[in-house]
């Protein structure tokens, strides 16, 4: 096997380690004979064979690994047993570190970190300040962005956006179209899917599902079994609990409260400080509003 590139010594160094500069000795993909790229600790960093490359002052180091066709470049910093492969791009000021992975055509550039046993890959993007660790997937065409954080067991996958300050963790799922912003948290075993929105203060959490075309914005929670679907809306303080339903273009906000087995639907508003718990069904146009209640069997319509 003929190599395609040399080790140099340079004056670089990563945890007191010295670095040494890869300097290309032939033509291969848009590297030619002479080129001076990144740094590396050793040839175990960077693969002799396929197209990657280290380039600009980008360091990889300890175990980590480049192959592939990847190309690292910038400032990033790759190290511990990280391995960045296929055609995936890390640049710009990005870390990548533990035993992370990074392949496919994924991108991580900005001030991203990925980190621990978390994987990024297909066509997945991860940038600005946004952490990434843990067991957290990234996959699809998600964008993980600004100041967000994906750790532990969540998965964040298709075309799904986390961005803002937003949190996914634990083993929630987002995935389809949907919007995860703001200072939202979605944990527990929570799955947000198709377009939904969840954003500004809201939880989503428990076993709950937001789904299809739902918001829920504010300070809302929506937790245990609840599942939010269809047009609703649910906002202020409100709270979606036990295995509650809101669909249709159901309305619920403010301080009120759906729980138990309840319904809400059709063009159905609560508000105010008004529950709805038991077995109970609000549709049609109906509006329940101040300190009513709602429970049992009642159905309002």
């Amino acid at each position: 096997m003929e190599n395609k590139y040399k080790l140099v010594e340079s004056k670089k160094t990563v945890n007191g380690k010295k670095l040494f500069q890869v300097v290309a000795i032939k033509n291969f993909g848009d590297v030619k004979n002479g080129d001076k790229g990144g740094y590396v600790e050793s040839e175990r960093n960077l693969n002799q064979t396929g197209d990657c490359w280290i380039s600009g002052d980008a360091k990889v180091s300890g175990d980590a690994r480049v192959s592939g066709n990847a190309e690292v470049s910038g400032n990033a910093i790759v190290y511990g047993n990280a391995v960045v492969f296929g055609n995936a791009k890390v640049s710009e000021n990005c870390w990548i570190s533990g035993d992370a992975k990074v392949f496919g055509d994924a991108k991580v550039f900005g001030n991203a970190i990925v980190s621990r046993n978390a994987e990024v890959y297909e066509k997945a993007e991860v940038s600005g300040y946004a952490i990434v660790f843990d067991n957290a997937q990234i996959f699809g065409s998600a964008i993980v962005t600004e100041k967000a954080k994906v750790s532990e067991n969540a998965v964040v996958s298709e075309n799904a956006r986390i961005f803002g300050n937003a949190i996914v963790t634990e083993k929630a799922k987002v995935s389809g179209d949907a919007v995860v912003s703001g200072n939202a948290q979605i944990f527990g075993n929570a799955k947000v899917s198709e377009n939904a929105v969840v954003s500004e203060n809201a939880r989503i959490f428990g076993s709950a599902i937001v789904t299809e075309k739902a918001k829920v914005s504010e300070n809302a929670k929506v937790s245990e079994n609840a599942v939010v679907f269809g047009n609703a809306k649910v906002s202020g303080y409100a709270k979606i609990f036990r295995d509650a339903r809101i669909f249709g273009s159901a309305i619920v906000t403010e301080n009120a409260e759906v729980s138990g087995y309840a319904q809400v639907f059709e063009n159905a508003v609560i508000s105010e400080n008004a529950k709805v718990s038991g077995y109970a069904k609000v549709s049609g146009n109906e509006v329940v509003s101040g300190n009513k209640e709602i429970f049992g069997n009642d159905r309002i319509k």
